[in-house]
This record gives structure tokens, C-alpha cells and sequence, in this order.
């Protein structure tokens, strides 16, 4: 079954998931595996 965990953080946001079970990373912006995350409370 295919699963795959999202790491949203304070920070940074990052998506992850096996490919011939091994841990992935995947690019996400271009060939970022990273993206800055944005946590606005007004």
C-alpha cells in the first residue's frame, strides 16, 4: 500500500515516501526536497 508523510514545520514543509523501499525525499519546488513554510495567525 502506497503512504507517504508530510512534515509540515514551523519552518520548513517537506513531503516523503519510499521508491523501491527505500526512503524518498521528493523535490517540491523546482528541485528543492524543502520549502519554507508560512503559519500566519492574525
Amino acid at each position: 500500500m502506497p503512504a507517504c508523510g508530510l512534515d509540515f514545520g514551523t519552518s520548513n514543509t517537506t513531503l516523503g515516501s519510499t521508491r523501491d523501499s527505500a526512503p524518498w525525499v521528493h523535490a517540491l519546488e523546482g528541485e528543492q526536497v524543502t520549502i519554507p513554510s508560512a503559519i500566519f495567525f492574525g
